[in-house]
């Protein structure tokens, strides 16, 4: 909970069930803005060195069941414009019958 880097925890279709304290002071939101709202729409990740933004994490995460992993050249635009250089990894969450209930990011 108190780790010193944002934690978030989505739905399968994408809408952040749980954050940690970090995450508020890292997209420089509230609770309102972040909970049960599309990760997509509170996170804008791009190629820091194309500017193309990142595919959906979570959509990709579901569709392939798989970790998806952006270390290098990845930026975090806040929603006041601010850009952060971060390292990003999304994993799938699955219940104890293995069926994929959400994403780890």
């Amino acid at each position: 909970m108190n780790a010193m880097e944002a934690v978030i925890i989505t739905d399968t279709r994408g809408r952040i069930i749980f954050f940690n304290p970090y995450t508020l002071r890292i997209l420089e939101a509230t609770d309102k803005q972040l909970l049960m709202n599309s990760f997509k729409s509170v996170a804008n990740l791009v190629n820091d060195q194309t500017g193309e933004p990142l595919e959906d994490l979570v959509q990709e995460v579901v569709a392939q069941t798989l970790v998806v992993m952006h270390e290098f050249n990845t930026e975090l635009i806040t929603r006041s414009g601010k850009h952060r250089k971060v390292s990003v990894i999304a994993r799938p969450v699955k219940d104890d019958r293995n069926e994929l209930m959400g994403v780890f990011i």
